[in-house]
């Protein structure tokens, strides 16, 4: 599916409970004070961490205001689930699931990952975890070294990540995913669509990635999609750039262009 303009009610409480997708109000006022907002930015006490908000980390795209109450919403969370969060770097929904009772696993190379990478370290993550009263767990690495064991996780969330990757290790790193979750854990995603790329375009590869086929994703291993209407998902035989295109003006189109493909899929198989 299409990330759509009109948002549920409850996605708006989301945003301005956690102060997604771009810090707080608080937060948010004292950037128009230059040296206010320069100290804010500086400072590690904790304080003022908590003020700023946990989504005040990390740069994000304006299509997250749909994407992050989605991703949470999505599919049902209760306390003690463990759940990890692809390429989390140091944005705020790690922590958003880590206060609501789930136990969290960021995995993230950051820059030393093959596409496009972030700054994250396991003292940036500390000192978050001790600001916000949170315990996530940072794997520094790519999904494959992590240390997860097979079977052991409830959700894996990767919020605008796949099409940052080298197509070629696409495909690798969803098999893992299928790996890790418990039988009928799901895999919730959203995945950018670009307007400038393929098939929109002949161009192929812009500064932020691909174009990533979503059937890509679902047949790279035994996944079943319970959230996903081929219609609205780049590579299946259903999907129309011409039915795309007429109905853009109720979609969530980002500044850069971009459109958002929402999906969740279900592990099947052991």
């Amino acid at each position: 599916m299409f990330a759509r303009r009109s948002m549920p009610k409850e996605f708006e409480r989301f945003n301005q409970k956690w102060g997604a997708p771009d810090g707080s109000r608080f937060y948010k006022g004292l950037q128009r004070l230059p040296k206010v907002g320069h100290a804010l930015r500086e400072t590690t006490l904790k304080s003022v961490l908590r003020y700023r908000g946990c989504f005040s980390f990390q740069p994000n795209s304006d299509t997250r205001t749909f994407e992050y109450p989605w991703c949470f919403y999505a599919t049902e969370l209760r306390a003690g689930m463990r759940a990890v969060d692809l390429g989390g770097s140091l944005a705020g929904f790690q922590f958003v699931l880590s206060k609501s009772g789930l136990e969290v696993i960021n995995v993230d190379p950051g820059m030393d990952s093959h596409g496009r990478g972030w700054p994250v370290d396991e003292g940036a993550i500390r000192l978050l975890n001790s600001a916000f009263g949170t315990n996530v767990r940072l794997e520094n690495c790519f999904l494959s070294e992590a240390h997860i064991e097979p079977a052991s996780v409830d959700r894996v969330f990767s919020i605008s990540v796949v099409e940052h990757i080298p197509e070629e290790e696409i495909k690798q790193l969803i098999r893992k995913v299928w790996e890790i979750l418990k039988p009928e854990g799901l895999f919730v995603a959203t995945v950018d669509l670009f307007l400038n790329l393929r098939p929109f375009s002949s161009r192929e590869v812009n500064e932020f990635g691909t174009n990533v086929p979503i059937t890509t994703l679902v047949h790279a291993a035994p996944f079943q999609i319970i959230v996903g209407r081929p219609a609205e998902l780049y590579g299946f035989p259903e999907f129309s750039v011409d039915s795309c295109m007429r109905q853009v003006d109720q979609l969530v189109l980002g500044r850069y262009p971009v459109l958002v493909q929402c999906i969740v899929l279900r592990k099947v198989g052991y």
